[in-house]
């Protein structure tokens, strides 16, 4: 009888994390003014900026995810810099701080749902993980091949 790696649900919504950001970070690296447009914000280097620091988060993300032993620190600040994002993205919509279109709002909306199922889904990850192995797991346990 196998055992499932008990990290598993872990590493894949960081991938999944990983692949969305990545994938967010290129479409507003490539499509600043029309997204800028959509939204209704008037500075498409606000677009591409995001979309560079989205490519940057989606490659840490995935460096995160294929390590032996996962970071709890690490995962840790992913959930947070998630949970930044949710906070910012309801601070945008309630403050208003610039004027988004109803469109831009329904995305932006849309956007903070889809990251704090992530965000969920990692710390329940993490949580699943450290009850079978503890805050950290051992150095001399080792992952075997059956």
């Amino acid at each position: 009888m196998t055992m499932r790696d008990p990290s598993l649900l872990l590493r894949r919504s960081l991938q999944g994390n990983a692949w969305f950001s990545g994938l967010s970070g290129l479409l507003f690296l490539v499509a600043g003014r029309p997204i800028a447009s959509f939204l209704g914000i008037e500075a498409p280097w606000v677009i591409r900026t995001l979309g560079l620091g989205l490519l940057l988060y989606a490659l840490w993300l995935l460096l995160c995810a294929y390590r032996p032993v996962p970071d709890r620190r690490e995962i840790w600040a992913a959930i947070g810099l998630d949970t930044v994002w949710v906070i910012g993205s309801a601070l945008l919509l309630i403050a208003g701080p610039i004027p988004l279109t109803l469109a831009g709002k329904w995305a932006v909306g849309i956007v903070a749902d889809l990251v704090a199922t992530f965000a969920a889904l990692q710390m329940y990850g993490l949580f699943k993980y450290e009850a079978m192995f503890g805050s950290f797991r051992p150095a001399t346990v080792k992952r075997r091949c059956h």
